[in-house]
């Protein structure tokens, strides 16, 4: 009798080290608690910031549509110069120029210079 008296008191303390494992005494929850509640508040406040110091979507539209016009001005800009050059010289033409300016830098020098 006394044996089974033990098994079932060791039985007991096996099931109240489980329980302790399991739950968690007021303490600890009040404690844990107050922790989750500091860290809302924390982030609540992170958020409030991170709000104040957005841009609107709008306001950043506009900034892209306005950029996009400058782009597009820019462009036409550029095409109305590719048009003007290729008017009035192509590529091959202004190598021709080159070399007949190098042709008289040339004779200028041999002219200059006596043999």
């Amino acid at each position: 009798m006394d044996r089974a008296i033990d098994q079932i008191n060791s039985s007991l303390l096996d099931v109240r080290t489980d329980v302790k494992a399991v739950y968690v005494t007021i303490p600890a929850q009040v404690e844990f608690k107050a922790k989750i509640e500091q860290t809302l508040n924390r982030l609540d406040a992170a958020i409030e910031d991170i709000r104040k110091n957005m841009v609107p979507l709008s306001t950043h539209q506009q900034k892209w549509d306005s950029d996009r016009l400058v782009v597009v001005a820019i462009q036409k800009q550029v095409d109305e110069m590719r048009a003007q050059a290729g008017s009035s010289f192509t590529l091959g033409d202004k190598l021709k120029e080159l070399q007949h300016q190098l042709d008289d830098i040339r004779a200028h020098q041999m002219v200059a210079r006596p043999p």
